[in-house]
């Protein structure tokens, strides 16, 4: 120390600067490089063997993936089988497995085989008639695969084969997906289990021959509650004439009463009597009400079976038809939605009115006015449902100041009860 507190220094010859009496002396340059060469050494061992072990994986996978395509064969005069460029697919070659076999490859370019008798039919490829095998020599190729060779499973052949066969056609069809399989003898319960669907129901050719020998029914609802406070209606069609009757209910038993009042009508107007009533399997018609009634009138009561509404096609395409109809006419015209039951009313008035393609393009009461002449048919002519209507006051009900004339909307055109007329 220097006097006024300043330090002493010495100059270092080697690195020619001043260096402090504390600092500590540094070492030499050479022996921080070899450190590093050591670790440097020392790491390269472990990369390499990192290297080489990835390398070993990859082949693995390689062999493991593409190491069954490599079976495939073409032998020419005694050469060895060629190794394949692409993916192909072989045939009969894998141990285990029979004369007739194809391994189907859904990932393949091609597929070959060596015995031309495995095909159905043959034909030369113009644009590659050659391939080489591993000799280097060219062979003609010739490949067209048999239409039984692929039939959406792994092989052209289930039954018979060894054990091993069959366990590779199992182990394909999985691997797959599940195709489906047109082979009889290869049976797959999981592809039963996830595809199984309904039968289709045949179309019915039987209709009867006079009117009100069958008659369809049906009950549809619950809706928006009418202006009368209406939720239901049910439906009665002649399967003969095609006839269809609305009425309309509060509650769905309501059919209970109904039902002898429409039975009653038919007899008393038509003169005939329901022989059978086909309906499904509801509540509102398996009751002890309308057993006891059947029974009592000698009616057959034809049920279907439960969840099974196409066994009611009949009833079931009127109600889509009334439904889409009456929809179309209140869309058209901004009819409130209460007024549905009058839309329905309207539209079994004109279905009942217009040339049917099941009829030969005639009406329904064209075909039962042949069987039966009714007692009284409306003839009211249409209107377009919720157009405008004025309506004349009487003058008991007007003062000679008022309207002669009230402006109303047309919502329904049917033969009301006790009276003639349109509903307004």
């Amino acid at each position: 120390m220097l006097e006024g507190g300043s330090m002493a220094l010495k100059v270092d010859p080697a690195r020619q600067r001043p260096v402090a009496q504390h600092e500590q002396p540094v070492a030499p340059y050479p022996e921080n490089f070899l450190l590093l060469l050591g670790c440097v050494l020392l790491a390269l061992p472990l990369t390499l063997l990192t290297v080489l072990l990835n390398v070993v994986i990859f082949a693995a996978y390689k062999a493991r993936m593409y190491g069954p395509k490599a079976a495939c064969t073409m032998t020419q005069e005694g050469a060895p089988p060629p190794a394949p460029s692409a993916n192909l697919c072989a045939s009969d070659t894998m141990s285990g497995m029979g004369s007739n076999t194809w391994i189907i490859d859904t990932d393949a370019f091609d597929h070959v085989t060596y015995d031309d008798n495995m095909f159905d039919e043959l034909s030369r490829n113009p644009r590659d008639p050659y391939i080489t095998s591993a000799n280097g020599l060219p062979s003609q190729l010739s490949v067209k695969l048999p239409a039984a060779a692929v039939r959406g499973c792994v092989a052209n052949k289930v039954q018979g084969g060894s054990v091993k066969y069959k366990q590779q056609l199992w182990l394909w069809h999985r691997r797959l997906g599940h195709p489906s399989c047109d082979e009889s003898n290869f049976k797959c319960e999981t592809c039963v289990m996830a595809k199984s669907h309904r039968t289709v129901f045949p179309l019915s050719n039987n209709k009867a021959a006079l009117p009100f020998e069958l008659v369809h029914s049906d009950v549809k609802g619950p809706a928006r509650v009418t202006f009368h406070g209406f939720r239901w209606f049910v439906t009665f069609i002649d399967d003969c004439t095609r006839l269809t009757w609305v009425y309309l209910m509060k509650h769905k038993h309501d059919v209970a009463f109904i039902l002898p009042e429409f039975c009653a009508m038919v007899s008393t107007q038509f003169h005939v009597n329901v022989k059978v009533f086909r309906t499904d399997n509801g509540g509102e018609y398996v009751n002890h009400t309308l057993t006891q009634f059947f029974r009592d009138q000698g009616i057959i009561h034809q049920t279907t079976t439960p969840f099974t509404p196409q066994q009611n096609g009949v009833s079931e395409r009127k109600n889509r038809q009334l439904l889409e109809v009456a929809h179309s006419l209140m869309l058209d015209m901004s009819v409130p939605h209460h007024l549905w039951g009058h839309g329905v009313l309207a539209v079994a008035y004109l279905i009942n009115r217009t040339p049917s393609r099941v009829l030969d393009f005639k009406t329904t009461l064209d075909v039962l006015c042949a069987h039966t002449p009714p007692v009284s048919v409306s003839k009211l002519p249409p209107k377009v449902f919720g157009c405008v209507a004025y309506v004349h006051v009487y003058s008991h009900q007007r003062s000679k100041l008022d309207p002669c004339a009230l402006r109303c909307i047309f919502i329904c055109l049917f033969l009301l009860s006790n009276s003639r007329g349109q509903r307004e």
